[in-house]
Parts: structure tokens; sequence; C-alpha cells
């Protein structure tokens, strides 16, 4: 199963144009896999948490991730 792939593949075809360079191509796909990987490791370092704990640090990643959004939005990012 490659789910990550997958998700790779959505986006690209969503996000990237498909006349873009290859190394335009090859660097976001590098990107997106490096925060797959964070993502992992982040939720690896919840295993050790309490339930509590875990959801408000999930909580406080997603707030980022919409404040980046926002960012994005409004041209700033």
């Amino acid at each position: 199963m490659n789910d990550i792939e997958q998700k790779w593949t959505d986006y690209r075809l969503r996000v990237i144009p498909l006349n873009a360079p290859d190394f335009q191509k090859i660097e976001c796909r590098r990107a997106y896999y490096a925060g797959a990987a964070a993502v992992i490791q982040m939720a690896l370092h919840f295993t050790g948490q309490t339930a509590q704990e875990a959801s408000r640090n999930m909580q406080k990643l997603r707030m980022e991730c919409e404040r980046y959004q926002a960012e994005v939005t409004a041209g700033r990012a």
C-alpha cells in the first residue's frame, strides 16, 4: 500500500503545473515526503503521551496548519 505516494500524486496533479520543469517537480516531491516524515515522527512522539496530551498537541498542529493556509490564501506565504 502506497498511501503517501497516492497522496503525493493527487497533490502533484492538483498543484504542480504539467509543464513545470523537472527540478521543480523533484524539489516539490522531496518537500512533500519530508513533511510526511515529520508528521510520522510527531505521531510516534505522541504515542508516549496520554490521550489528553496527544489530543492537545494534535490540535496545536492543526491550528498551525490552518494559520499557514490563511497566510497562503492571503498571498503572504
